[in-house]
């Protein structure tokens, strides 16, 4: 293996964000759509598009099941280079021979990169069979979250507001965006009332951390992030269409969700513009004139 490997990892996988954040959607940095881009894998011809391949070879290649020393950075490269049930079988099979309570941030880790791949590809699941042993560590009821197993869905609720931002990879290390990306991931499959209460909890922790928020700096602080991520779980399916999306044609979720953030909280997201879904009451030519997507109203 040649030095400075996991810098040269880094190196290639800020020159491809673009292409990361698009094969994802949540938990990778967000980017700056505009309305009604067209996703980047439709046209499979463009040289970009050639090239974030080759990195996906060069990785399988030189990283993949050899960073033995390094492993949190294989979970998190493997799972968000590849979907594949060859990748998801090799995290699951190395994380079953972790012990969760000696180890237990690196099988959250590797928890998280299944649920991510997961989420990705629906067809990758965990076996019915499978059981984790209850841990201390701040991420246990995300990771489970994330997978659709059983979790404490009241320790979810009380991480939505944390402000801790530690040095894992996924979610910029933000627990708030983590635990809103799980919470929402998690009741998908609820009543609409429950839903709904959902996202109400969600934009009360985003508007939480918007007051206190100083910009640290970043183009996504955690605020940004959360309301990114959640809009792509929400929206998943129509993001990178390069359609407008009619108010009538979206689901009930959709709706509040738009509702709500326009109307309440008065700002919108990237990602529904990515979707092709403008800010109530904000016509297409005047969305070209908006600097910051998440100032539209003022």
């Amino acid at each position: 293996m040649f030095p400075y490997k996991i810098e040269i990892l880094d190196f290639f996988g800020y020159i491809f964000l673009e292409h990361i954040r698009d094969s994802n959607k949540l938990l990778v940095t967000p980017m700056e759509y505009e309305l009604c881009s067209k996703g980047l894998f439709y046209d499979k011809t463009d040289e970009e598009y050639l090239a974030f391949q080759k990195f996906k070879k060069f990785y399988f290649k030189h990283y993949y099941n050899k960073l033995d020393k390094n492993k949190e950075f294989d979970f998190f490269y493997s799972s968000i280079l590849f979907d594949s049930i060859k990748v998801y079988n090799y995290i699951f099979e190395t994380i079953k021979k972790i012990d969760s309570t000696d180890n237990s941030n690196l099988f959250n880790i590797g928890l998280i990169a299944l649920g991510l791949m997961s989420f990705k590809n629906k067809e990758l699941h965990l076996p019915s069979n499978f059981h984790v042993t209850t841990n201390s560590n701040l991420f246990i009821d995300i990771s489970l979250a994330l997978n659709n197993l059983k979790h404490n869905r009241d320790a979810l609720l009380n991480l939505l507001c944390n402000n801790q931002q530690t040095d894992l990879r996924f979610g910029n290390g933000f627990l708030s965006v983590l635990s809103n990306v799980a919470y929402i991931i998690s009741t998908k499959n609820d009543d609409l009332k429950n839903q709904k209460t959902a996202i109400d909890n969600i934009l009360i922790s985003f508007d939480y951390f918007r007051k206190q928020n100083d910009e640290q700096e970043m183009d996504f602080p955690n605020y940004k992030y959360l309301l990114e991520d959640v809009s792509s779980v929400i929206y998943g399916k129509l993001l990178g269409k390069g359609n407008m999306v009619k108010y009538e044609n979206m689901n009930f979720v959709q709706k509040y969700f738009l509702e709500v953030l326009s109307m309440k909280y008065k700002t919108h997201t990237y990602t529904m513009l990515y979707a092709g879904i403008l800010p109530i009451g904000i016509d297409e030519k005047s969305i070209y004139d908006i600097y910051d997507i998440y100032s539209c109203y003022d």
